[in-house]
């Protein structure tokens, strides 16, 4: 039996993210719990300005590899948010060889709540499936991304012909197209795959028990911000910050300004939680942004407008109208987001398509989020009443 939790994750933590990856959960089950960031493993920048506390930050490889030999294998369990189900590539896949060399178990608690390419067909074999083309994929990408894609493809074949990688003890996560993905890299049995809810969900009923009455909409659409032009990690794909911020702020004004007059809905912004909109003075016409509240402002709002974003998932669990937005720069998986939630996309590049779009109609318009909800969100194999951690703790306790 595992006593000992070693969370890895690959940014430092914000807020209530201690709560949310199961971090405070877990210790009070009676684990002993240790957090390692490894970010500048990957020569990543730090975001924002967290309280490390007793978490471990490591920033060379050597250092990793000495803590990992003073585990003791028996004792300790690894929590994997560093690569997860992701494919492994050059630096990352060291660790791994380093963890089978030792000895030591992981577990996956594969929390993504958004999906990786197109809408499929049911029933769709996953060697036909498509997710984002090669060439969406290779456009506009850093030499160390392009890097990493290429090594990837040689490690697959390396888990296809050796045992230099171990695979988790335990993968949770819900049944959709990652773990399809993930069972037909690796071989994972699916016997080792247990249900669970997303993050996502989490939040959601700890919110329905504090309010279950719910609350009365408050008259806003809000829009949930992704820190399109700042956001930390454009820059580690990319190789450098996205460019045209007051090009994409004047087109978001613009899509504000219309539904305010078509619906009388007043515009609140959500803002990311690495977003610096103090830095950008008055980025949004003089429209409230508000950090931290991103599910209490969706609970209450009429109308959610998005790009991509996992807070979308409140949108479908609160049954709210839902309208994405493509603009220039805008990661490839805008484009299909919206027919996994069977919605609506604004083409913001395309003249004409934000003033033809009927917002007033569009709030009484039927919605479908259950397919999403049961793929990406909430486990129907799973205890609807008990959060991630509550069905991850037991598991942990007897491995």
């Amino acid at each position: 039996m595992a006593q000992r939790l070693v969370f890895l994750f690959t940014n430092e933590l914000n807020g209530d993210d201690p709560e949310k990856y199961g971090i405070g959960p877990l210790s009070r089950m009676g684990f002993e719990v240790e957090v390692w960031i490894l970010y500048p493993l990957l020569r990543r920048k730090p975001h924002g300005n967290q309280k490390r506390g007793t978490w471990r930050l490591f920033e060379q490889w050597g250092d990793l590899k000495k803590a990992l030999d003073g585990l003791d294998p028996q004792n300790c369990l690894l929590v994997d948010f560093f690569m997860g189900l992701s494919a492994l590539s050059y630096p990352s896949e060291r660790f791994y060889r380093w963890i089978k060399k030792r000895g030591l178990r992981y577990v996956v608690p594969a929390m993504a709540a958004l999906p990786i390419g197109p809408k499929q067909e049911e029933n769709q074999p996953v060697a036909k499936q498509r997710s984002i083309g090669i060439f969406e994929k290779l456009r506009g990408q850093s030499w160390r991304r392009l890097r990493d894609m290429f090594s990837s493809r040689l490690i697959f074949w390396l888990r296809q012909h050796s045992e230099l990688y171990p695979l988790p003890l335990r993968v949770f996560s819900l049944r959709n197209e990652l773990t399809q993905y993930y069972q037909a890299r690796t071989g994972f049995p699916s016997e080792l795959i247990l249900p669970f809810h997303s993050m996502e969900y989490d939040r959601f009923l700890a919110y329905k028990k504090a309010h279950p009455q719910g609350e009365a909409p408050d008259g806003t659409c809000v829009f949930l911000d992704e820190a399109f032009t700042h956001h930390p990690d454009y820059a580690v794909v990319y190789g450098h910050e996205r460019p045209g911020t007051e090009a994409y702020l004047a087109k978001m004004i613009r899509v504000f300004e219309q539904v305010e007059a078509q619906t009388g809905l007043r515009v609140v912004v959500a803002a990311h939680p690495r977003s610096r909109y103090d830095e950008l003075g008055d980025a949004f016409g003089g429209r409230e942004v508000i950090q931290g509240k991103t599910q209490e402002l969706v609970a209450r709002s009429s109308l959610v407008l998005a790009h991509v974003s996992t807070s979308v998932s409140f949108a479908a669990l609160f049954d709210k109208p839902l309208v994405f937005f493509w603009v220039e720069g805008a990661v490839p998986l805008t484009r299909y987001l919206y027919q996994h939630l069977n919605t609506e996309l604004v083409d913001l590049e395309q003249p004409g398509q934000l003033e033809a779009f009927d917002f007033k109609s569009f709030l009484t318009r039927p919605r479908n989020y259950q397919d999403y909800i049961n793929k990406y969100l909430k486990s129907d194999l799973a205890p609807p009443d008990l959060s991630c951690w509550e069905l991850v703790g037991p598991v942990l306790k007897e491995l």
